[in-house]
């Protein structure tokens, strides 16, 4: 949505020189010192309750449309893109911990902008689009400019320059300081666990977060752990094939050629002979023919005649038979070329001839996939297709058709990292004239088409605070080994210890220690990631289907949406584990069926935890009336349905859900 600016009567504030922290523990300061802009844009939020990063500039810009060089006017800010929420208050906390007090003493609009864009990837892409980042940056270039280095010292970790870090994903789980590793073995165990041979089947998981949130560094540890269990791993990057046309070919093309020098010898012939051939059996005529004429013009040409008139008349019966020969050609060459597209499955281009004039081409290209997949047994085959969230809507909703139908008889795993809001989107502007007619109340109808591809979601973990501090640390130059040391030795001691449990409860009641425990950050953290990695065994995952099996009514009658409840169970409480939002699990069940069933619903809850008691109290009108009128329109029948009544209060166990856990459960998440 674009910004709508209020016109500004106040003078621009005069902006403060800054520098990066020189204080490794980033205390934040009790007495903020705001400005008197950003103090009116917080309070404007506070009753909002959790907004994003995104919602918070927006709220300054309003005040402030001569930033940058008055770009904010140009500019375009979508504030649902992100999907990290905090209060107004948070957020200027964390904005805080970025700046030295002493050099930045009052936390004015430019400052807190370019400090929120720092700790959120979305709004900082926004921002830089359009030069609007940079040129913010420049209004405080003289500022920056005056303040002297310092050289590093056991007295001065931090070094006020700061080395410029590539943005690319990490490679390597030895790298990783947020706590994704963990999060990808045990993804990787789940992965394991399947049966694709079993069940003849394709399994597609869709991993997401808002972007530069690292999916891509969660893909890659994911890629690591399963090629160290011997699996083949192929991985295609969706935004530099969408120029390809039909999406589904550059997939199978990327199958075949990252996989070729592992089939086997005879396999690899057969492909080759088939892409080859096949496509080019047109080339082979055409040379022999070609190489038929020559050889015939050229014996012609050794005949002896002793006149003119008879080497005429030779050479008359050479072009009348060359003529002869040449209509053969292009008959042959038309026929051959009309058959070898029929079949070539060697451009993109050939590839869609191929659909147009084929009688059954999906059929030939399903098999085609199933026996290449096959072909690599027993090797289990896994595909990661990544930047999908930046393609435009006709790819991406191809691709992941041709996921669900073309590939899905293959015994394959589908990883697919993009962002939800992103894919939603691109059903809703393809599937636009059905969203009237085919509509559920909280599902949007991008929604029901995911469900229907992926078997099961998994979003990034939320990152604690003590691990966002410690990353700040390791990018200002003060790395942080040995916690990362500490954090991998404590990690691998509660591993042990976990071997000998039989039930997820104590595996959770041991990583979770009560206030009464005294334990270091890593050893906190090394327990918690082991715990991560111990639930994911077929042995624990027992436990979590039958803790499930008491809200089974207040489950949906559906076998694929009963299966999903567990694999999304599963993931949320890992996500809790690893965000340290401690959620009880009952009442972490019920948010996650409540999620499943209306994601949409759930999506406003979280940004308005306190109206869960709506739910609660909508028989006691006129009141809940009043505060009904305030909410979207295609919710508010929500509020009065009886199954969503049954499960926020769920009758069954006793546990309800109420707005502290509502407000835990949306911050286990990015």
């Amino acid at each position: 949505m674009s910004i709508e600016f209020k016109p500004r009567t106040e003078q621009p504030l005069k902006e403060t020189p800054i520098s990066l922290s020189e204080s490794q523990q980033f205390s934040v300061p009790e007495k903020l010192n705001l400005s008197p802009t950003v103090n009116s844009a917080s309070q404007r939020l506070q009753t909002r309750g959790l907004v994003s990063a995104t919602a918070f500039a927006k709220a300054i810009l309003e005040l402030h449309p001569e930033y940058a060089n008055h770009k904010a006017s140009e500019l375009t800010l979508d504030e649902n893109h992100s999907m990290q929420r905090h209060t107004a208050q948070e957020w200027l906390a964390q904005v805080r911990a970025l700046f030295d007090p002493s050099r930045a003493a009052v936390l004015h609009g430019r400052l807190v902008i370019i400090g929120l864009s720092r700790l959120d990837a979305s709004l900082q892409q926004q921002l830089t689009e359009g030069g609007f980042l940079s040129a913010l940056e420049a209004e405080l270039n003289e500022q920056l400019a005056s303040i002297p280095a310092k050289p590093h010292s056991p007295d001065n970790p931090i070094a006020d320059t700061v080395t410029i870090h590539r943005d690319d994903a990490l490679n390597l789980m030895s790298e990783d300081l947020l706590g994704r590793a963990a999060y990808a073995q045990a993804l990787a165990q789940r992965i394991r666990n399947l049966n694709l041979k079993k069940e003849g089947r394709a399994f597609a998981i869709h991993l997401y977060a808002p972007w530069g949130a690292g999916k891509s560094t969660v893909l890659n540890f994911l890629r690591a752990e399963l090629e160290t269990g011997n699996w083949h791993v192929i991985k295609l990057n969706a935004w530099e094939q969408q120029h390809i046309r039909p999406p589904w070919w550059p997939l199978m093309e990327q199958v075949f050629q990252q996989s070729k020098m592992k089939l086997g010898f005879w396999a690899r012939i057969r492909e080759f002979w088939w892409r080859f051939s096949i496509g080019r059996s047109h080339y082979f005529v055409a040379l022999i023919v070609i190489v038929w004429i020559l050889a015939l013009a050229f014996s012609m040409i050794q005949v002896q005649s002793e006149t003119a008139s008879e080497a005429m008349k030779i050479w008359a019966a050479i072009a009348d038979n060359a003529a002869k020969i040449l209509a053969v050609i292009v008959t042959i060459w038309a026929t051959v070329q009309a058959v070898s597209r029929s079949l070539l499955i060697g451009s993109s281009r050939a590839a869609l001839t191929y659909t147009e004039i084929a009688s059954d081409p999906m059929k030939e290209i399903t098999e085609r996939f199933k026996w290449l997949i096959e072909s690599l047994a027993p090797k289990p085959v896994a595909i990661f297709i990544d930047d999908l969230d930046r393609c435009q809507s006709s790819f991406v909703v191809e691709l992941l058709e041709g996921i669900q139908t073309l590939y899905r008889t293959a015994p394959v795993v589908f990883v697919v990292a993009a962002d939800r809001r992103w894919l939603n989107a691109c059903f809703q502007q393809v599937y636009k004239d059905l969203d009237p007619i085919i509509h559920e109340p909280g599902k949007p109808l991008g929604t029901l088409f995911l469900e229907k591809t992926f078997q099961f979601s998994a979003p990034l973990p939320n990152i604690p605070e003590k691990l966002k501090q410690a990353f700040w640390v390791y990018l200002l130059q003060n790395r942080s080994e040995n916690m990362q040391a500490e954090i991998g030795t404590a990690r691998q001691k509660a591993l042990a210890e976990m071997d000998t449990m039989r039930s997820d409860h104590s595996v959770i009641e041991m990583a979770v220690p009560s206030d009464k425990q005294k334990q270091s950050f890593a050893e906190q953290q090394g327990k918690r990631e082991a715990a991560v990695i111990y639930l994911a065994t077929p042995m624990m995952m027992q436990d979590i289907e039958h803790r499930l099996s008491r809200f089974v009514t207040l489950i949906e009658p559906n076998p694929r949406t009963m299966k999903r409840l567990v694999n999304t169970y599963f993931v949320n409480i890992m996500l809790s584990l690893l965000s340290r939002k401690d959620v009880e699990l009952d009442a972490l069940a019920l948010w996650t069926i409540l999620a499943m069933r209306w994601p949409h619903f759930a999506e406003y809850l979280e940004e308005h935890p306190t109206m869960v008691e709506l739910i609660q109290s909508m028989q006691a009108p006129p009141l809940s009336e009043q505060k009904l009128a305030s909410i979207p329109a295609d919710l508010q029948q929500l509020f009065r349905d009886d199954e969503v009544n049954a499960v926020v209060n769920s009758a069954p166990t006793g546990v309800k859900i109420d707005a502290e856990i509502v407000s835990q459960c949306a911050r286990i998440h990015v």
